[in-house]
């Protein structure tokens, strides 16, 4: 592990400002980070600080995940794996009081890209039924994303944490959602796996939070997101 500068300072809330509220009562998907969801909604005092304390370790203390983007089109490979933010301008926990800490990793081919994606966002503060239920993160706040493509096959793995609407699957496209854990935080995983090929083999698994598409006909194409279970890393701080 590696350790960072101690440093002081915040709003009384573990954070440098005030958090937005987000009100996911019509979400179809939404989860606090220390598990509070539409399928049980029912929260606590506990679980409310248990989820402020995983999101002040993800958003301060979090800088790199393993996982993997990988392709190969008719033979040409582009892959990427594992990725941190220590090159980010607010990589040091201190310095994310003025920024988010993030990373975009990708490998451009011709015919095929694979790219991953890391960033740990200030969370909201999720308000269900008028009550407030923890935090977590919105939609459009992907803690990862592992995306592998071509022109016409993809393969995408998404962390996030609430989702307002489903996404309705078009013709040879697979979508899943799930609820995981990372690390013992919670999260909604979206996976999506399409192509334009009905014959190719199409798997999205959100619960496993990997995506695969695979082809052998006029030419071949293996692709592959996927983020692997226990595997985000922390800061520590000197004793």
């Amino acid at each position: 592990m590696l350790e960072a500068e101690p440093f002081g300072g915040g709003r009384g809330n573990g954070f440098a400002d005030c958090l937005d509220e987000l009100d996911v009562t019509s979400y179809e998907w939404w989860t606090t980070f220390s598990g509070v969801n539409k399928n049980n909604p029912v929260t606590s005092d506990e679980l409310i600080q248990e989820s402020l304390v995983l999101a002040m370790k993800l958003y301060w203390n979090g800088y790199s995940l393993d996982a993997l983007s990988d392709g190969t089109y008719n033979g040409s490979p582009f892959t990427v794996e594992d990725i941190d933010v220590l090159s980010s301008t607010y990589n040091e926990p201190k310095s994310r009081v003025c920024g988010t800490a993030f990373e975009n990793l990708s490998d451009p081919d011709p015919d095929g890209s694979a790219n991953l994606s890391l960033r740990f966002f200030k969370p909201k503060r999720m308000m269900y039924d008028g009550n407030f239920v923890g935090y977590g993160y919105s939609e459009f706040q992907r803690l990862a994303s592992s995306d592998t493509r071509t022109s016409t096959n993809g393969t995408r793995v998404y962390l996030l944490g609430s989702v307002e609407t489903e996404d309705v699957p078009g013709s040879n496209e697979e979508i899943d959602y799930a609820y995981v854990e990372l690390n013992g935080i919670s999260f909604v995983c979206k996976a999506r796996a399409f192509t334009q090929l009905a014959s190719a083999s199409r798997v999205a698994d959100a619960s496993n939070m990997t995506a695969t598409v695979s082809y052998s006909g006029i030419y071949t194409v293996d692709l592959e997101s996927t983020i692997t279970p226990d595997s985000l890393n922390f800061y520590t701080y000197p004793a």
